[in-house]
């Protein structure tokens, strides 16, 4: 298999709002693609999850390592409770910020073969991976950790 070589777009170049996909007319070509490319790119840099517009692509759309599963047009509802999470991101490289998440979280919107999620699954997120999903979607919306959290820590 051809691994991806893409370079991830760093802040302040991230796409502030980014595109859905249309659903209605599935192009499997398309999204296969998306889904080998976020998913190579996962593997390459031994990440969490990554967005497509992380890599330039203002579409909604990412990839959860955890889960092997690319999610499209998504929206979160909030379930329950709020900590502190400590957390990097590939687009700001070698810092740590300080970010409030939600502790459990449902996603809704659809899988990358054009099914939509609630439909299939009631599906229910708990930390730390529900920390991953709110991360992710949030480049979907133009949102970095450097806007919602404080800077902790160096990584190096």
């Amino acid at each position: 298999m051809v691994k991806h070589q893409m370079k991830i777009i760093t802040v302040p170049n991230l796409p502030k709002t980014c595109s859905s996909i249309d659903i209605s007319f599935v192009n499997k070509e398309q999204v296969h693609y998306y889904y080998n490319l976020l998913k190579d790119v996962v593997q390459q840099h031994n990440c969490l999850g990554l967005a497509l517009p992380q890599l330039g692509i203002d579409k909604q759309g990412f990839f959860i390592a955890q889960t092997q599963t690319l999610y499209l047009n998504t929206y979160l509802l909030t379930i329950d409770g709020i900590v502190e999470s400590v957390e990097g991101c590939l687009s700001i490289p070698n810092h740590l910020y300080k970010v409030k998440r939600h502790t459990t979280i449902s996603l809704d919107g659809y899988y990358y073969d054009g099914n939509n999620i609630r439909k299939l699954d009631y599906l229910i997120f708990d930390m730390p991976l529900s920390f991953v999903v709110q991360h992710e979607h949030d480049h979907l919306h133009g949102i970095s950790i450097d806007q919602i959290g404080q800077l902790h820590d160096n990584k190096s």
